[in-house]
């Protein structure tokens, strides 16, 4: 079946995700899904720690691991900061 004009299709003829397209992040997200899909650590942080100062509705953001790193840097550095 034809698209209507104006449209695209999300993927390709193989069953493949078109270029620059991806499938939908899976909402909610939970913790449980952030540590399997991450680590027990990330950037030299536990990644329980990290997801403890998050709140709930961050949860989807950290699918993506630059954020989660830039997160788990932060609290490194704050900790190292606040250190006796």
């Amino acid at each position: 079946m034809p698209l209507p004009e104006g449209f695209e299709a999300l993927t390709l003829a193989s069953g493949q995700w078109a270029p620059g397209c991806a499938p939908p992040v899976p909402v909610p997200t939970t913790v449980a899904d952030l540590l399997e899909l991450h680590g027990e650590t990330v950037a030299g942080c536990r990644t329980l720690d990290v997801l403890a100062e998050a709140d709930d509705s961050d949860l989807p953001d950290f699918l993506d691991c630059a954020v989660i790193e830039g997160f788990a840097l932060a609290l490194v550095a704050d900790r190292a900061r606040t250190a006796p």
